[in-house]
């Protein structure tokens, strides 16, 4: 009986071992958010009329056990509904966000419906940003349908290969088919050359010099382009409009850039990293301003060898699948520093949010805790809480008045101005290329070289602490 007990309690040891194993491995590789993430195939029908486009979306929930869903919907988007199959209604709003609820069934289907205004510009029309919203939806297959009744003199134009038109006694009826993301649409009024091979179509006011035969493209997928001076420029990953100045390389790149991205998957909300990730994969800012924000952040906060070794891991990523999560995991790789400013990126609309990479070790002054204060990197600068540091080593300091730090130490006297490429020892001013101490989320830092100069201490960073040591000389 023992050697039972005993047995089973060691097949259990393993089994819980083999479980925490499986969660921790799935946290290191991002892959724990996958659970809260719902995969869709949704189908949209459009009836423009006049200036009115009125929209139903017929969602297919084909993974996933949410029970509920945040929804964001177009700007200036009305008269929004939701109904599941039983015809009760799914959509509610609290604290000014709107939710859809979803019933805990297998391939269940609600049916969205919504109204836009939207108005001809030379008798074209870039439809964009068109779409509701489902933030932690993966779309996996799209059908836009769209009946035309007003601007039958114009034809709708799609970035999926696969496309038909209809022409019928009182309206044009076109549908689109493709993966991702429901495609932008443009309505063109015109005539149009026309090249397409496997994968790109060209659209052309006047005809082309472009050689496509001669491009070679490393990734699968397909990519519309319209070419007209008379458009504003657009991309996407699978519409791009440009001007008839652009060269053939510049089309090219382009192109090669909208098919990386059609290799990943992404949930709505984390949708911008697929053209951040083409971005620092083919080392060439574009898109969104939000990718281009991060992209820029992340080139101007890492050193040359950080953003190589982050480049390098994104490239080695086995999972299609991108998410924020993940990537500031093979931040933390790249450069020994956490950050959950991806994420953040993600979550917050329109916030002004710091590019800071934060020491996981604890920061140690003469041997002892230092609580509260953090070592961090910023615009590849290393810095430390300032007051913080000051007040634990006993160095007398305090605001003369707002932004400006004074205290003495060793007979020398200073004045530091937060935010300002300048500081005073003993009253003479000292001009500087970059900003000695700064506040950053709310915290005022100082750069790490000029701590130690001024203050007389040592840092020293280990893989478990940051240790301070001061120098009383």
């Amino acid at each position: 009986m023992r050697r039972i007990i005993l047995s089973f309690t060691f097949v259990m040891v393993l089994a819980i071992a083999g479980i925490l194993f499986f969660q921790w491995n799935g946290f290191l590789s991002g892959s724990a958010e996958v659970s809260r993430i719902s995969e869709v195939n949704q189908t949209f029908t459009i009836k423009h009329m006049g200036n009115g486009f009125f929209i139903t979306q017929e969602v297919h929930f084909v993974s996933g056990n949410q029970k509920e869903m945040k929804i964001g919907w177009p700007e200036n988007a009305t008269n929004f509904e939701c109904v599941d199959e039983d015809g009760d209604r799914c959509l509610s709003k609290e604290h000014g966000e709107f939710s859809i609820k979803v019933k805990e069934e297998e391939n269940e289907k609600l049916t969205i419906t919504y109204k836009l205004e939207r108005q001809l510009a030379k008798g074209n029309l870039l439809l964009r940003d068109w779409y509701p919203v489902l933030s932690s939806a993966i779309p996996v297959k799209t059908t836009i349908n769209i009946i035309e009744e007003t601007a039958r003199h114009a034809a709708w134009i799609s970035g999926y290969k696969d496309s038909k038109h209809e022409e019928m006694d009182f309206i044009d009826y076109y549908s689109f088919n493709g993966s991702g993301l429901p495609s932008d649409l443009l309505l063109y009024s015109g005539e149009l050359n026309l090249y397409e091979d496997e994968r790109v179509r060209v659209y052309s006011k006047e005809k082309t010099n472009y050689n496509m035969g001669e491009a070679e493209y490393s990734d699968s997928g397909f990519v519309t382009v319209v070419i007209d001076d008379g458009i504003p420029a657009h991309e996407t990953e699978n519409l791009l409009i440009m001007g008839k100045d652009q060269s053939q390389s510049i089309l090219m790149q382009k192109v090669n850039w909208g098919l990386k991205q059609q290799k990943y998957s992404a949930s709505y909300q984390e949708s911008w990293l697929k053209e951040f990730m083409a971005s620092m994969i083919m080392k060439s800012p574009q898109g969104s301003p939000k990718a281009l924000k991060v992209y820029q952040e992340l080139e101007n906060g890492l050193t040359v060898n950080q953003f190589a070794a982050f480049r390098q891991l994104l490239m080695e990523e086995r999972s299609t699948m991108i998410q924020a999560g993940r990537m500031d995991v093979l931040l933390k790789q790249a450069t020994n520093f956490t950050s959950s400013y991806i994420t953040e990126m993600t979550k917050h609309k329109g916030k002004e949010i710091p590019f800071v990479l934060k020491a996981s070790q604890t920061v140690i002054l003469n041997g002892k805790p230092l609580n509260g204060a953090d070592l961090i990197q910023y615009k590849r600068d290393e810095l430390i809480s300032m007051t913080e540091v000051l007040q634990a080593a006993g160095i007398e300091f305090k605001y003369l008045q707002e932004g400006i730090i004074y205290s003495i130490k060793g007979g020398n006297s200073y004045r530091f101005f937060i935010d300002k490429d300048y500081f005073i020892i003993n009253e003479e001013n000292y001009g500087l290329l970059t900003k000695p101490v700064q506040r950053i989320g709310g915290t005022v830092f100082m750069d790490v070289e000029w701590l130690e100069k001024l203050f007389k201490m040592e840092i020293e960073r280990t893989s478990t602490n940051i240790n301070i040591q001061t120098n009383e000389t």
